[in-house]
């Protein structure tokens, strides 16, 4: 089992950039397409409007990897414009939930082009 320093470490290593303690937040279907252009999908997030095309890797509390999210989409909230939070597209309430629910609303989450 690795520490919470070598899993930090490694996570760097893999993704080379700096981990961001971030607010994580899910949004839901509005009936229009993203920022990037695209429909909203379940992979796809909201985050910096010069962060679309990039990438987000989002770690919870304990490093534990959680899943790769498009950045196709940005926010108006002044979190999502100024780089400390993301929004995580879900189909509907109940995954929204349940994501609050098993993750809480604060997550490691790295940054990268592809």
């Amino acid at each position: 089992m690795l520490t919470f320093i070598a899993q930090m470490a490694m996570a760097m290593w893999l993704h080379c950039s700096q981990p961001q303690l971030m607010r994580v937040t899910c949004y839901l279907p509005t009936g229009y397409n993203t920022a990037s252009g695209q429909p909203t999908h379940i992979g796809g997030c909201a985050g910096r409007r010069q962060d679309i095309g990039k990438y987000a890797y989002v770690y919870d509390v304990n490093m534990n990897f959680v899943g790769k999210f498009e950045i196709n989409d940005c926010g108006g909230h002044p979190m999502l414009r100024n780089g400390t939070a993301i929004d995580i597209f879900r189909d509907n309430r109940d995954q929204a939930q349940n994501w609050v629910s098993t993750y809480g609303d604060y997550m490691y989450v790295f940054i990268k082009e592809e």
